[in-house]
């Protein structure tokens, strides 16, 4: 059984994720290399996700992915 991937995982092309916020629909380009500057490669992403926040509506509910595969959904 593997476990949830880590940032070196997401880091594999093209190293970015879509994410779109589910109250506002804003819609952002997230490089994953902007959050090794705050986490070590090895830091599971579930870890990461539940500290994003839109910056347009201030909301904690998104869905994410990487750039052309399907979007995973988390809710505040």
């Amino acid at each position: 059984m593997t476990g949830p991937p880590i940032l070196a995982d997401l880091m594999t092309d093209p190293g970015e994720l879509i994410v779109s916020c589910l109250d506002c629909r804003h819609n952002t380009t997230m490089p994953v290399a902007a959050m090794l500057s705050r986490y070590p490669v090895k830091t599971p992403f579930p870890n990461v996700w539940g500290r994003f926040r839109c910056l347009v509506y201030g909301s904690r509910g998104w869905t994410f992915g990487p750039i052309g595969r399907p979007a995973r959904r988390q809710d505040r």
